[in-house]
């Protein structure tokens, strides 16, 4: 299962390789967490969020990857540029 953020901080799952999935809705309190904090209580809470995200899935077509926004990482360049000497 591929999961992503994407769109201002949704969270999505990948289906049939072209769709996403917005499962947003079946993290708490995805908002207050942040972004980091959201992905860390999906790893934690495995278990129960990969029965959630199936559900998701099975209910649902999604809409095409190509039309969804990813935050995109800055470079490894750009990363170093704003680190102090």
């Amino acid at each position: 299962m591929k999961i992503l953020r994407f769109d201002d901080d949704r969270i999505g799952v990948i289906k049939n390789d072209n769709m996403v999935v917005d499962v947003s809705d079946t993290v708490n309190s995805r908002k207050a967490r942040g972004p980091q904090r959201v992905m860390e209580e999906i790893i934690e809470g495995w278990r129960k969020y990969r029965r959630r995200f199936e559900k998701d899935l099975s209910g649902t077509g999604g809409c095409a990857v190509k039309q969804r926004k990813a935050p995109v990482p800055a470079s490894e360049t750009e990363q170093d540029a704003s680190r102090p000497l």
